[in-house]
């Protein structure tokens, strides 16, 4: 992918992948919508545009902890006039033509890159089946789904491993979390990753890799 996208800028190729991921989850989009927020969030940020176009964004930090405070505003929104704040450009006319045209193309592009291979098996069916193998408690279940969520967005851990194994991670790392780990079933020398197939490196590998994840992303917090 990178070899076909590797000069086609941020908001072409995050468009495609979103317009073919709509339609792959059944969850269609229209193109104006899309192509105009993909334009605002890959735009250098204007909190003067953002707030013309999205309003309830202006929260102070102060509004936000309970406090008392006033909420700053752009020019122009204090004065209850909204034409002397830049507005933000958005597609429209011959403009928005072209780029729907083009996004139609890239996402030709990227499924011929994919090789239409589109059909993706995720880790939460998998974990949910291990929860109630195992008689797992909700708090423990709960905690492993959204480390699976995070699987997804903070690691690269489905284009390594399977859905399962991921999912047997996030279960692992999950009973580490809570302080759960002895409650999961064993028998003698049958531990549960044992009797659903999995090796202990595998689930140990995964398992750190979420909660290094995890880690990095509280280090992170101002």
């Amino acid at each position: 992918m990178h070899v076909c996208f590797g000069n086609v800028d941020a908001q072409r190729l995050i468009s495609a992948c979103l317009f073919a991921a709509s339609k792959v989850e059944e969850s269609p989009v229209r193109t104006n919508d899309l192509l105009n927020a993909v334009r605002y969030v890959t735009s250098p940020r204007d909190s003067s545009a953002l707030a013309v176009a999205f309003p309830s964004l202006l929260v102070s930090d102060a509004s936000a902890s309970g406090t008392t405070a006033e909420t700053h505003q752009p020019d122009g929104i204090a004065n209850g006039s909204l034409e002397q704040v830049p507005r933000p450009g958005f597609l429209a006319g011959d403009e928005y033509y072209a780029a729907k045209d083009q996004l139609i193309m890239d996402e030709q592009i990227l499924l011929r890159v994919l090789r239409f291979e589109i059909s993706v098996q995720h880790a939460h069916k998998y974990l949910l089946n291990m929860c109630h193998v195992l008689r797992c408690s909700q708090p423990l279940a709960q905690m492993a789904l959204c480390l699976v969520n995070d699987s997804l967005f903070r690691t690269g851990l489905s284009l390594d491993h399977s859905p399962a194994e991921v999912a047997a991670g996030a279960l692992h790392a999950a009973s580490l979390l809570l302080g759960v780990a002895r409650e999961l079933p064993y028998k003698g020398q049958l531990c549960w990753w044992d009797a659903l197939g999995f090796s202990l490196t595998t689930v140990e590998k995964v398992g750190h890799a979420l909660l290094d994840a995890i880690l990095q992303q509280h280090m992170a917090l101002p």
